[in-house]
């Protein structure tokens, strides 16, 4: 389904690239020029975003989540190493990713130190599918689909 603001787009879309195209359009390094010359080279992406709904036009609500990160990056002191840094990038997405999934994220990592222990030594990848947040049935259950 077609999103609210679709048929402005499509007509200012279509008005820039014809204006663009019949060489009217203003210095190409002026600061219109950019945002035109911008507009009509991201017109397949956002024609996407428009054409499914669920897309969000912002990204605020992922720097939103990324705040509490970046204010504290400078407290901890294991970030300032690579693997420090690498081990901080693995846990923000398990957290972060759970959240995502509307679990509790100390509930599904203390789910999860329960559940991994009990797989066998070669696990396949297919096998852990079951495990990621967005297949947990629901929080209470502490079951998992697969």
């Amino acid at each position: 389904m077609r999103g609210f603001g679709t048929p402005s787009w499509c007509a200012i879309s279509i008005a820039i690239a014809s204006r663009l195209s019949l060489g009217t359009n203003p210095a190409s390094k002026s600061r219109l020029g950019v945002t035109l010359t911008y507009a009509i080279n991201q017109r397949q992406l956002l024609n996407r975003v428009l054409d499914y709904g669920e897309i969000d036009l912002s990204n605020n609500a992922s720097e939103g989540n990324m705040k509490a990160f970046v204010t504290g990056r400078k407290n901890w002191l294991f970030a300032s190493r690579p693997k420090g840094t690498e081990a901080n990038t693995i846990w923000m997405t398990i957290v972060e990713t759970a959240k995502g999934s509307d679990l509790d994220p100390r509930r599904y990592i203390e789910d999860l130190l329960e559940w991994i222990p009990q797989l066998p030594t070669f696990v396949k990848p297919e096998q852990l599918e079951g495990y990621l947040p967005w297949n947990i049935e629901t929080e209470s259950s502490r079951t998992i689909s697969a």
